[in-house]
């Protein structure tokens, strides 16, 4: 008796968990989703609803397939730090802005220069966290403006040009990568 009400519980299982399973989405549908709830919040915006334009971005953000597409995640992630800016959630908006800028590097021109944040502007942490910014920003901007990778094309190039092309191309090989 006990084996077989294993055995239906196995089949029973097998039968409704893909039937409860939400179906993948396509990349292309990950975006079509992204653009029609984008266009709500944007709606929203404007008539000050930024508590309802946070629930749309939150619900967005907990979505995988549109959080696997990096340019979709870091735009409802930096618009949802704006939502609860304007909404005077500092502590909530600096811990969006914290994550954003701990996995991808931002211009800090563009955080300072967004009305959204004039909530938190004079909040420590946000204080903090932009000379963090302008620090990754700076180092970023060093490594990619040096005067090394500025070099005009020659037909033959010195030994430190070789060694600063190759760098370029293997940090660019390196970080491709692990999108395969």
């Amino acid at each position: 008796r006990i084996e077989s009400m294993k055995l239906w519980s196995v089949v029973l299982l097998t039968a409704v968990l893909p039937l409860l399973a939400e179906p993948q989405l396509s990349e292309s549908e990950a975006r079509s989703l992204y653009e029609r709830r984008n266009a709500e919040v944007h709606q929203l915006w404007p008539k000050k609803e930024w508590a309802k334009a946070a629930a749309i971005l939150e619900e967005m953000s907990a979505n995988p397939e549109l959080m696997k597409i990096l340019e979709i995640e870091l735009d409802v992630r930096y618009n949802l730090a704006c939502a609860y800016s304007l909404m005077s959630k500092k502590e909530r908006a600096l811990d969006i802005l914290r994550g954003i800028t701990a996995s991808q590097p931002m211009n800090p021109e563009q955080i300072e220069s967004d009305s959204d944040f004039t909530n938190i502007r004079s909040e420590p942490a946000y204080k903090e966290l932009l000379n963090s910014v302008r620090k990754v920003w700076e180092v970023k901007d060093r490594f990619w403006n040096s005067p090394a990778m500025i070099t005009p094309y020659k037909e033959n190039i010195t030994e430190d040009e070789k060694i600063a092309g190759l760098t370029r191309f293997w940090a660019e090989a390196k970080f491709n990568f692990a999108w395969f």
